[in-house]
């Protein structure tokens, strides 16, 4: 059997020196968000302020928001043939889009969400 002594007084080899050290590096998002044509613009702002309070309570940051407006979806959703699009751009730790994600899937106004990496 061959030894290598040196590999074993390595503290990376042997001691976990990268093993259970979270990456805390902040990844660039793009979130859409399709929101319910039929609300009021001041619950179509708290729908969006709950989404950006998810986003900053996870460490993450919201760089930049457009709104796309009223649009024809390609197929009825909720028996909705519109929604209103919104695009935001976000930094967060990739371990929070999965508890984004899950909390927006709850959010009622939210008809549907697509998060992608930039």
């Amino acid at each position: 059997m061959v030894t290598f002594p040196l590999l074993r007084s390595h503290p990376c080899v042997f001691q976990g020196h990268t093993q259970g050290k979270e990456e805390s590096f902040m990844h660039n998002y793009e979130l859409v968000v399709i929101i319910h044509p039929d609300l009021d613009d001041e619950a179509i702002e708290q729908s969006l302020d709950r989404i950006r309070g998810w986003i900053t309570d996870s460490g993450g940051s919201i760089n930049k928001t457009d709104k796309w407006g009223k649009r024809r979806m390609s197929y009825e959703i909720q028996k909705q043939n519109e929604g209103i699009y919104y695009l935001l751009e976000v930094s967060m730790l990739p371990t929070a889009v999965a508890e984004l994600e899950r909390n927006m899937m709850i959010l009622e106004p939210v008809m549907r969400h697509m998060v992608v990496a930039k």
